[in-house]
């Protein structure tokens, strides 16, 4: 691909993202966002790829510039709540869940992280709850009735606790 080539170079990018090859993708997103630096369409993919490479700090800058540009944008908010999460900033992380749960008061998705949050930081019946109300919503992540049970087991609900030991021997 040549570097002006500039569609090939953002295919290649994504493909290589889906395919777990973040070393690549990394490096055509970058150069993306080189060639385009005023397109923030190409630092959220750059984000993107930081975010699933484990490289927590840059995506949260990427993330940032991208807001900085597109105040607001839902999908930016929750990469870097995600990205928050990992690196155990859960207060920053639950503002980010907030932003977009307020314009979006049923997105399940960021229900859903908030849930994540929440259990991380021990607090299981919020957890629990936020598990729950997404569960309800169409879009929920299909994981989270596992994540339900294990907020409600750690949260004190006896059911829940003596099932998971009786799983556990």
């Amino acid at each position: 691909v040549q570097p002006e080539d500039q569609p090939s170079l953002e295919g290649r990018g994504v493909a290589a993202l889906q395919n777990g090859i973040y070393g690549r993708a990394l490096a055509d997103f970058a150069r993306l966002a080189d060639l385009r630096p005023n397109d923030p369409h190409m630092v959220f993919l750059r984000a993107n790829a930081q975010l699933q490479s484990g490289h927590l700090k840059e995506a949260v800058d990427d993330y940032t510039l991208v807001l900085k540009a597109l105040p607001g944008d839902e999908e930016s908010l929750f990469g870097r709540a995600t990205a928050r999460m990992f690196q155990a900033d859960y207060t920053t992380a639950e503002a980010d869940l907030a932003a977009i749960l307020a314009k979006a008061p049923n997105a399940a998705q960021a229900i859903a992280r908030r849930g994540h949050v929440r259990f991380l930081r021990r607090d299981y019946k919020e957890a629990a709850a936020d598990f729950a109300q997404a569960l309800t919503l169409p879009d929920a992540p299909a994981d989270l009735l596992l994540w339900q049970f294990l907020a409600a087991a750690r949260g004190g609900d006896t059911g829940a606790a003596k099932m998971l030991a009786a799983g556990m021997q």
